[in-house]
């Protein structure tokens, strides 16, 4: 099984779960603009445990993999600021980014 590891490079990453009028509600306590993105094959269950006991906070896993073992996340709005590289240079475009089995 395929996992991907996400790692916010400028803080925490965690959601916040609340209940309101019997709803359970989520809420981000932190905005991923700057990260890295990391493929995990899973062997075991096992393993699984593992890797989430060793999460840190600035981390989170998704069942979405990406393309490529290890890419960086960014939003279009730091390229433009010049605090990311273009994706050009991280061997992706926005187009292909899109595509199904590749994280953007």
């Amino acid at each position: 099984m395929l996992i991907t590891r996400i790692r916010n490079l400028n803080g925490p990453l965690s959601k916040s779960l609340s209940m309101v009028d019997g709803k359970l509600v989520k809420q981000a306590a932190a905005d991923l603009v700057n990260g890295m993105a990391h493929r995990i094959h899973v062997s075991d269950i096992e393993h699984l445990a593992r890797i989430v006991c060793s999460l840190g906070s600035n981390e989170a896993l998704t069942w979405g993999v990406t393309g490529f073992d290890h890419c960086r996340i960014t939003t279009q709005k730091q390229v433009l600021r010049g605090r990311a590289p273009a994706a050009q240079s991280l061997g992706t475009t926005k187009t292909s980014a899109g595509r199904k089995g590749e994280a953007a």
